[in-house]
């Protein structure tokens, strides 16, 4: 449906003898029933369900940009994340968004910006607020929308605590939630997971039997870790703001780009 709706409205913008010949009703039907299948296939009742796939892995570096900017000693203020509309109905899902404002469940239009406004008046950052402000297209200014079930700014604790329950952090989780074992990497993963767990089931001589107890557990740790290192899925780093670690760089850049999994209902 999104495919008829997105065809239809870039038609009617560019496109004037379409736009003529298109009878008046048509395209407002069709963004209807593309909010409806869009909004139901890019959100999920249960916070870690699938469905809300897209939401999920953009919550990482959103948790570790507010940990920046709290963090005294980091000068980063602003941090700005390029997504497509899916996120932002999975995000609106999430945070309860669209239940308190139901006109936001549906499609957001191009051009359309989220901005998370952390607010803190004293040194105590887990005294910190979030206001959520919302921008569709090209209105001319955002709007504060009530969220994660209450009225008003939501403590960042509180926030931290409702979203990373449900957040996919790096790319063995998101290989595990879309139960993939082919793409994006995830095939690599699951050749050093087989490789780890053959060598761990390899038979062994006399002499090696008598350092089973360590032995395997050294080899298989230390090929999976390998493993990981190779692949770029574990990054040794000084840990962030309240030793909290969200993401990495790998899986933001994977998160940015709109890897979604998709599926059917």
């Amino acid at each position: 449906m999104w495919n008829v709706y997105d065809y239809m409205n870039v038609n009617n913008i560019h496109n004037a003898t379409f736009a003529d010949t298109l009878p008046p009703t048509f395209l407002a039907q069709a963004r209807v029933l593309a909010n409806w299948h869009e909004y139901n296939v890019f959100t999920d009742a249960d916070p870690s369900g699938i469905g809300n796939i897209a939401g999920q892995t953009i919550i990482p570096p959103i948790l570790e940009a507010f940990d920046s900017i709290l963090d005294p000693t980091d000068p980063t203020k602003l941090f700005i994340s390029a997504i497509s509309y899916k996120p932002f109905l999975s995000l609106f899902n999430l945070t309860g968004v669209a239940v308190a404002n139901p006109q936001l469940a549906g499609i957001v239009d191009y051009a359309s910006a989220v901005a998370l406004e952390l607010r803190q008046s004293g040194n105590d950052s887990s005294e910190a607020t979030v206001r959520f402000n919302f921008k569709n297209g090209s209105e001319s200014q955002f709007t504060t929308y009530n969220w994660m079930n209450t009225t008003g700014d939501v403590k960042v604790e509180t926030l931290y605590s409702a979203l990373s329950t449900s957040m996919v952090n790096g790319t063995a989780q998101w290989c595990s939630a879309c139960a993939n074992t082919q793409d994006r990497g995830c095939a690599a993963l699951t050749l050093a997971a087989q490789q780890a767990y053959a060598a761990a089931l390899s038979p062994i001589n006399l002499v090696g039997a008598g350092f089973l107890g360590a032995g395997v557990t050294i080899v298989v740790f230390g090929l999976a870790l390998g493993a990981l290192v190779f692949l770029g899925l574990l990054i040794f780093r000084r840990p962030a703001f309240k030793q909290r670690r969200f993401r990495d760089a790998e899986d933001h850049v994977r998160a940015m780009n709109g890897h979604w999994c998709y599926h059917s209902r």
